[in-house]
C-alpha cells in the first residue's frame, strides 16, 4: 500500500495512489472512487484505531490499511487463484456493489 506516512491509514490522494500502481483508477469514475473510499471509512470506524491522537489520521478521514488487508484476504480466499490487481478490483467492485 501507498501509506507514505507509515500511520496505518490512507487518504483519498494516498488511496487514488494505490489504484493507480494497479492501473485501476482508469477503471472508475471520481464518484465511484468517492463512493469506494467512503465504504472504506465508514466500515473501518469500528477498527480499534486511536483517534484521539491529534498528530495520526483517524478513521474519520482515512482508509485503514488493515481493514483493505482483510478485505483482500477475504477475496482470497473466496478467489485462490486471482492475480493481486484482480483481486484489488474485486474489494472496489464489492464496495460498489453494496451501495447500488
Amino acid at each position: 500500500m501507498t501509506d507514505n506516512d507509515e500511520d496505518g491509514y490512507l487518504d483519498r490522494e494516498q488511496f487514488v495512489d494505490f489504484l493507480s500502481e494497479w492501473a485501476l483508477h482508469q477503471k472508475y469514475t471520481d464518484s465511484d472512487i468517492d463512493i469506494i473510499f467512503k465504504q472504506l471509512v465508514e466500515s473501518g470506524h469500528g477498527d480499534g484505531g486511536d483517534v484521539d491522537d491529534a498528530d495520526a489520521e483517524g478513521p474519520g478521514e482515512a482508509v485503514s490499511c488493515k481493514l483493505f488487508m482483510e478485505r483482500l484476504e477475504s477475496v482470497h480466499r473466496d478467489h485462490p487463484k486471482y492475480s493481486a490487481r484482480k483481486a484489488v478490483y474485486r474489494v472496489c467492485q464489492r464496495l460498489l456493489k453494496t451501495t447500488k
